[in-house]
């Protein structure tokens, strides 16, 4: 009957055991799998409007009007349904100026998203308002929070730079661009962590992406 015990006891021990491998390595499993999303949203992003772009070059077609309803179309009907948190920004470099089209989700200490610019000629924007402290030549600021209500269309040979929150990208500069050149931003908070991805390293801190405790 001692023996009897002791073999229940180890079998109750080594099955518990089993439990909690099993039960950790789901917790585990799930939490990597959340973290990769974030990445494989822009990623796609990045393969499948490089596709885009080069069909309306190849076609004909206007660049900025259709790289804008692809994007939205991408947020709205793909990005969101994964993660609602994700947002992006994007600015598309041509020999006639620059495209920006805002879908940053608003985060804590981001309100605005500052544009400084030189050499160029900007529209007249509901969403856009004269900022003060310019690093060089002008600058305006363009709510965050606001999804996809506000796109931007600077004219001219020149530079700009985004500033949001603390950190500066760009700069921008379409002197010497021959072909069109999209550089997009993706970002994601959640608690005290931020996550970017930046499709091109030179224009932004940290490379494809960077964690940061606030």
């Amino acid at each position: 009957m001692k023996k009897r015990g002791q073999v229940y006891l180890i079998a109750a021990i080594v099955v518990c055991l089993i439990l909690f491998i099993l039960l950790s390595g789901s917790n585990i499993f799930t939490r990597v799998f959340v973290q990769d999303r974030f990445d494989d949203i822009a990623k796609n992003y990045e393969i499948e409007s490089s596709k885009y772009i080069n069909e309306i070059v190849k076609s004909g077609g206007v660049v900025g009007d259709e790289l804008k309803s692809f994007t939205t179309d991408f947020v709205e009907k793909y990005s969101k349904n994964i993660d609602s948190s994700v947002g992006m920004l994007y600015v598309f470099s041509h020999p006639n100026g620059f495209w920006i089209f805002n879908y940053l989700a608003e985060q804590e200490g981001e309100e605005n998203i500052k544009i400084n610019y030189k050499n160029l000629e900007s529209g007249v924007y509901s969403c856009a308002h004269p900022a003060e402290g310019c690093s060089f030549g002008s600058c305006i600021t363009i709510p965050i929070g606001d999804f996809g209500s506000c796109a931007l269309d600077f004219t001219g040979t020149g530079e700009l730079e985004l500033q949001i929150g603390d950190i500066n990208y760009g700069p921008f500069d379409n002197e010497n661009v021959e072909n069109p050149t999209l550089v997009f931003i993706f970002k994601k908070a959640k608690e005290n962590t931020v996550k970017v991805f930046v499709n091109d390293k030179s224009k932004g801190r940290g490379g494809d992406r960077e964690e940061r405790e606030d």
